[in-house]
């Protein structure tokens, strides 16, 4: 019977009280080991500077084909810091197209780019229009940067004198210049 006491007292062949200790051992490594931090910092890409490119809105009307205009549009991004983008636009008749009015506007933009270039930008104006209003606010888009070139898209909803709650997409092409 005393053979049989000990062999349940022991574990793998060892006193009870090696296995605990060494389990303890064991934990204690695993918590300092996964709790420990060996990653780095996120890398933002840096959009500062000027970028310049074209903004096409297409707006579908009721029976009718799409209607779409282009304008020429440029970013001035003071800062990506952190993540963190804010700077100004600007958009431009392209005369070699035909001259829009509502491509002479400006204004700010703010908005977030990830670690691996996801954008979202927001403007603090409906683009291309002059006597809209927007229904849900100003134009928010995303996208994407990659190699000194921003692809970015997005719809809006606008209310305008004859045309009301006409949805609309927005697609910009931009090369860092």
């Amino acid at each position: 019977m005393a053979n049989r006491i000990s062999w349940r007292a022991t574990a793998y062949g060892r006193p009870r009280e090696h296995h605990l200790r060494n389990s303890i051992c064991i934990f204690g490594w695993l918590t300092c080991t996964c709790c420990s931090s060996s990653t780095s910092p996120s890398t933002y890409p840096d959009l500062s500077g000027s970028w310049s490119g074209h903004v096409s809105i297409s707006l579908a009307l009721p029976g009718a084909p799409p209607v779409s205009t282009t304008c020429i549009h440029q970013w001035t991004i003071g800062s990506s810091a952190g993540g963190q983008i804010t700077g100004s636009w600007q958009s431009t008749p392209d005369v070699d197209l035909v001259v829009i009015p509502a491509c002479q506007q400006s204004g700010s933009l703010t908005g977030t780019i990830s670690p691996s270039g996801a954008i979202t930008l927001s403007f603090n104006a409906i683009l291309g229009v002059t006597s809209c209003t927007p229904v849900g606010g100003n134009d928010v888009v995303s996208g994407s940067e990659a190699v000194g070139a921003i692809t970015a898209s997005g719809q809006d909803t606008i209310n305008c004198p004859g045309f009301p709650s006409e949805h609309r997409s927005l697609s910009f092409s931009l090369l860092k210049q």
